[in-house]
């Protein structure tokens, strides 16, 4: 008999001045299909501000997550990414409370739940891919960083005191880790440099362990700390030195594809979405060893402060003599 079992663990609360915190660790030996997120937050403003509720505000809490096995980063996400890949997973919107008004206001309390799933959203099999230490000696621990400024991630306005914050954590995991995935799990976090002006071809480098697959790769574009739709204005590539896997393609066809596999809201053109698994199968996927220098090319145009580019490639780590190989006609 198996069974999934889900367990608490310590998780984080903000410190006054934000930044990062004590890591916690995991539960070793075991395979982790998921982590579960829950933010609570109170929050007061005094006088009238003058301002808006940021959009994105409550994610914006979070600056960065990080899973890290070893030394060996498992994954690094903002707390807007994590939202995104929450929605596009469930097919609905993410569970995030904001600010009804950035109006004087008494204590308000605001919660939002995100997960990071180990396991494919495309998957019959959901443990074909999840996290099993390959050290089960070693701590794998997640990190946390606070927004070092919550007025500026919530409201435009002034007043706000946020008066607390926590963010609790939920391992989700199946206690026999001896029955290995297929694949470990990599989300990787690549930021672009600054944008200015009009750029055609504006290159950006995929950073991907060569034996690793790309299961999907997302692009989030900011423009002084916000999400933006305005960055990618033209066609967009997907090449290596010989391949060219997406070939000059206007990017509202490629925000079409979104459209296409998920029932959530699509953010036009914030969050862009490049998938790489074909008809569902583990061996169609981009391989990083197919080609050199791979990267994305895009015509885009900056304004504002900074303006850049987020690019997360999705990956699945073969490790020889530890993860399964994959079965025929997989």
């Amino acid at each position: 008999m198996r069974s999934i079992k889900y367990q608490t663990l310590t998780g984080f609360t903000r410190p006054a001045a934000g930044g990062r915190v004590a890591p916690i660790e995991m539960l070793r030996g075991v395979k982790t299909h998921a982590l579960h997120f829950m933010l609570d937050a109170s929050v007061t403003i005094a006088g009238a501000s003058g301002g808006s509720v940021n959009a994105e505000s409550t994610q914006r809490l979070i600056d960065l997550i990080t899973i890290r096995e070893a030394g060996i980063v498992r994954a690094e996400i903002t707390g807007r990414m994590l939202a995104y890949i929450t929605s596009r997973a469930q097919k609905q919107a993410a569970n995030v409370g904001v600010l009804a008004s950035a109006a004087a206001q008494g204590p308000t309390l605001l919660h939002a739940d995100f997960v990071l799933d180990w396991a494919s959203i495309f998957a019959a099999d959901p443990a074909e891919t999840a996290f099993v230490e390959l050290n089960a000696n070693v701590p794998t621990t997640i990190e946390v960083q606070w927004a070092a400024d919550p007025q500026a991630a919530l409201i435009s306005g002034t007043g706000l005191t946020l008066n607390s914050a926590t963010l609790g954590v939920v391992q989700q995991f199946d206690e026999q880790s001896q029955n290995m995935p297929f694949f470990l799990p990599r989300i990787r976090r690549t930021t672009s440099r600054a944008i200015s002006g009009v750029q055609s071809g504006f290159q950006i480098p995929l950073q991907v362990e060569r034996q690793n697959r790309i299961e999907t790769i997302v692009l989030h574009s900011i423009v002084d700390g916000v999400t933006s739709t305005a960055l990618l204005t033209g066609n967009l590539t997907l090449r290596g030195d010989r391949n060219r896997w997406i070939d000059n393609v206007d990017r509202r066809v490629l925000l079409n594809e979104l459209r296409r596999y998920f029932d959530a809201p699509v953010p036009a053109l914030s969050y862009l979405e490049l998938y790489q698994r074909t008809y569902g199968k583990l061996s169609e996927m981009l391989l990083a060893n197919q080609d050199e220098n791979l990267r994305i090319e895009a015509d885009v145009t900056g304004s504002g402060t900074t303006a850049t580019i987020d690019v997360y490639t999705f990956e699945k780590e073969p490790v020889p003599g530890f993860t399964r190989a994959l079965p025929e006609g997989w």
